[in-house]
């Protein structure tokens, strides 16, 4: 069940969105496989430190974060977050569960630009067997995030800026 905080985030900001139950589903490819959708409309949500500060960033679950590009747009080196520190983000999720909604948490939103298109998309609801879908404009008028091209897709390139293995929540 998406947890009451989450829920409550959603109702009192008067955004329509519908849950969606499914199948024990991990990461995000798994995702998209549970609920028969395109992985280029899931977002995964992913936290990334650069210095002291803690930014959360969602790409399309077919998609990998490049740390590089956040690197740029943060003004420092990035780096993502541990899995403790995740627990501690995000108390009433699930490790790895965690949807895209950064004044919830209390951290700045960038957003993928490959996610940011007219129509339904669908983030993590605070399980591994809850989601969310709603609307992208819906998305955008609650949280507001910067837009930019932070993902890429294929395999993880070797060298300063990138992350093999990104941690996906």
């Amino acid at each position: 069940m998406i947890p009451e905080t989450i829920r409550q985030y959603l109702d009192d900001a008067g955004v329509e969105y519908r849950p969606r139950e499914h199948s024990l589903a991990v990461d995000g490819s798994h995702l998209a496989q549970a609920l028969r959708l395109t992985g280029h409309r899931i977002a995964k949500t992913l936290v990334v430190r650069a210095g002291d500060d803690r930014v959360l960033v969602a790409v399309p679950a077919s998609s990998r974060l490049d740390l590089l590009a956040m690197s740029h747009i943060l003004g420092a080196p990035a780096e993502l977050v541990d899995e403790d520190e995740l627990a501690e983000l995000f108390p009433d999720c699930e490790l790895g569960a965690a949807p895209p909604f950064g004044k919830l948490f209390k951290m700045p939103m960038v957003l993928d630009v490959a996610l940011a298109k007219p129509g339904r998309m669908v983030v993590r609801g605070g399980t591994h067997e809850d989601a969310i879908e709603l609307d992208f404009v819906d998305f955008a008028d609650l949280e507001d995030p910067l837009v930019a091209a932070v993902s890429f897709e294929g395999e993880a390139l070797a060298g300063p800026g990138f992350h093999q293995g990104a941690l996906h929540i």
